[in-house]
């Protein structure tokens, strides 16, 4: 079995401004994979804005979701963390 067939899990921190939050939760929960998009309360400036969680994908179709949302404006940032955000 090749590494990209396998299915894994993440989470994606979103860094965004005002409009841009909303297009990413709306666009994110489109996605394949995507299974929960939220929006965080900051307490300091390294905190993401948005929270996606995926899960049962491979590492490539994770790529695209972070790839797709870095292309909508506004959005600063897209950082792939493993695991789940239920530990934020």
């Amino acid at each position: 079995m090749r590494r990209q067939d396998l299915s894994v899990s993440g989470t994606l921190w979103v860094v965004c401004a005002g409009i841009a939050c909303r297009k990413v939760i709306e666009q994110s929960k489109k996605m394949r994979g995507v299974t929960m998009a939220y929006r965080v309360q900051k307490e300091s400036q390294n905190e993401p804005d948005v929270i996606v969680n995926i899960t049962g994908v491979n590492e490539q179709q994770i790529t695209q979701v972070e790839n797709s949302l870095k292309k909508i404006h506004g959005v600063s940032s897209v950082t792939h963390q493993s695991g789940s955000s239920l530990l934020y």
